[in-house]
């Protein structure tokens, strides 16, 4: 059951590293790739936590609930990380192309689907050095694959977290790139990829 649960938050921790990859692509501002370069660290130091945990929750040291509840820090942490990266990339790309990508994150953003934020279900392991295979309809946390989410259409929120009432949706966070990747037309929609 543990390895369904981190599943989903090790599959972020991939995507949020290839987003920051990205943002080393354009960026040009040092200060800016230093703090880049800091998040791939901690990008690491986060996986290096989840598998600290399931030692934790095994050796009884604590309870699920507080296990799951440092899933969920361990990914909101890196998620708000990589908005604010995302947003100081974004904010000093003076081109127009760059004016524009800026204007659509702080705007009206990027509509989901469930093909650019469901989970597909696998993550690579280093340790294994092979893909490890969850379920991400079964997981305890609620994300894009669990039943009943329907987000079609809904602008994509900056930090991959929809909130519905009290409770938390967690997105593959892969739509981030379009922010960074895509061509913007003068409407503010994508017109192509960079």
């Amino acid at each position: 059951m543990w390895s369904n649960e981190v599943g989903p938050v090790f599959e972020d921790l991939d995507v949020l590293d290839d987003v920051a990859g990205s943002l080393e692509a354009i960026g040009t501002d040092p200060h800016i790739l230093t703090d880049i370069e800091t998040f791939r660290e901690c990008v690491g130091d986060h996986k290096d936590a989840v598998h600290d945990l399931g030692k934790r929750l095994e050796g009884g040291q604590i309870t699920p609930a507080q296990a799951l509840e440092e899933l969920d820090q361990i990914t909101n942490d890196a998620r708000t990380r990589i908005a604010e990266l995302i947003e100081a990339t974004l904010a000093t790309d003076a081109s127009s192309q760059g004016r524009a990508r800026y204007a659509r994150w702080k705007g009206a953003g990027i509509s989901l689907t469930a093909a650019n934020a469901e989970y597909d279900g696998a993550y690579w392991s280093e340790d294994a050095d092979t893909d490890v295979e969850y379920n991400p309809a079964a997981t305890i946390r609620l994300i894009a694959n669990s039943a009943g989410v329907d987000l079609n259409g809904l602008a994509a929120p900056a930090t991959g977290v929809l909130t519905a009432g009290r409770s938390f949706v967690y997105l593959l966070p892969m739509y981030l790139d379009r922010y960074l990747t895509e061509d913007v037309d003068g409407s503010g929609d994508a017109s192509s990829s960079a």
